[in-house]
């Protein structure tokens, strides 16, 4: 019973590394390393672990395809996504969460802004996405409200593997407080990538509205359209 029972003490530690080593990538190599065991480096054999800082390499970063470069590409959502993963960003499966917001201020009103977005490529370069864009504001004594819900089809072409250029147009419906109308906002920008899996997006955009998005300044501007401008949007991908 002693024998068995110093078997098992000396076995466990053993179990519990090995069992360590299978969850973390790293294995054995601290949890502040930047590569995983697998990749050496060109001066190590090809068995050799990369268990500190000063010997390891940094994640690859996987290159980022072009417009339907796999035709063959099965619809589905992927994980690990990004620097240090197997799948680029813009390749078919890749899900994407974020927004922008923004707070306006003029001489006589107060307006936000706030749009949360989900993006999912269901091709390589092709991304169908959601977009909430809620906007509250007040004029004088009057508060105004007005949404907008949009879906949108946009394009994303690689210029490096951290830049893409994309190009995009959504349509939709919204609502002011008291009418509903239809609303349509093609808009171009760039894709900048940053971090292990996050990305910037500045991008010029038009909109136009069958019925005026939100009054801030009186009935005299109700009839107002058109809108213009440039947003800064963040995501993080999965």
């Amino acid at each position: 019973m002693a024998r068995t029972t110093l078997s098992l003490a000396l076995l466990l530690p053993l179990l519990a590394q090995t069992a360590a080593a299978q969850r973390d990538p790293r294995g054995t190599a601290p949890p502040s390393a930047s590569s995983p065991n697998e990749i050496a480096q060109e001066h190590e054999a090809a068995h050799d672990d990369d268990e500190s800082l000063q010997t390891a390499d940094p994640d690859p970063t996987p290159p980022v395809p072009g417009v339907l470069e796999r035709r063959d590409a099965a619809l589905d959502v992927v994980e690990q996504v990004g620097v240090g993963g197997p799948t680029a960003y813009g390749s078919a499966g890749v899900l994407e969460v974020g927004g922008s917001g923004a707070l306006l201020k003029g001489r006589d009103f107060v307006t936000a802004r706030f749009a949360p977005a989900i993006g999912w490529f269901f091709a390589d370069g092709l991304q169908l996405s959601y977009v909430n864009e809620i906007f509250g504001g007040k004029t004088g004594q009057q508060t105004r409200f007005a949404m907008t819900a949009l879906v949108d089809l946009s394009v994303h072409a690689p210029l490096t593997d951290r830049l893409l250029v994309m190009g995009g147009v959504g349509a939709g419906v919204l609502y002011n407080g008291s009418d509903w109308g239809f609303v349509t906002k093609p808009r171009v920008g760039l894709d900048v990538l940053i971090g292990r899996s996050g990305l910037i997006r500045p991008a010029f955009f038009v909109q136009w509205s069958h019925a005026s998005l939100i009054d801030l300044e009186g009935e005299d501007v109700r009839d107002e359209n058109w809108l213009y401008g440039v947003e800064v949007a963040y995501a993080a991908m999965f």
